[in-house]
């Protein structure tokens, strides 16, 4: 799961590590909860995958974090696509059952 993860995030599994950077990039979170997820595992620095606009070689922080975690917004995303994936599911199956009367004439 993404909370074992992320929770597992620099501990030498490094697909793993480029997946959760992905997600936090993409989705401009941190953690499974939020930042503090990372304070346990990394103490203060936090993933720069965490935060914004980081200098190079600059330590991302609480302070400088996203404030969501990951969880709420993978949930967020979901939510919003739920109306396409609805809409191109009901017009797959109307289009199935045209075109199984057209093929019973």
């Amino acid at each position: 799961t993404m909370e074992r993860t992320v929770n597992n995030y620099g501990k030498g599994d490094t697909a793993s590590d480029i997946a959760v950077d992905r997600i936090q990039n993409l989705l401009q979170c941190c953690g499974y909860n939020g930042p503090t997820d990372y304070q346990i595992i990394t103490q203060f620095k936090l993933p720069s995958s965490c935060c914004a606009d980081m200098i190079p070689n600059d330590a991302c922080n609480t302070a400088t974090a996203y404030k969501t975690g990951c969880k709420a917004q993978i949930e967020h995303f979901i939510a919003s696509q739920s109306t396409i994936v609805i809409i191109t599911v009901c017009a797959v199956v109307i289009l199935e059952i045209v075109t199984m009367l057209a093929a019973c004439y």
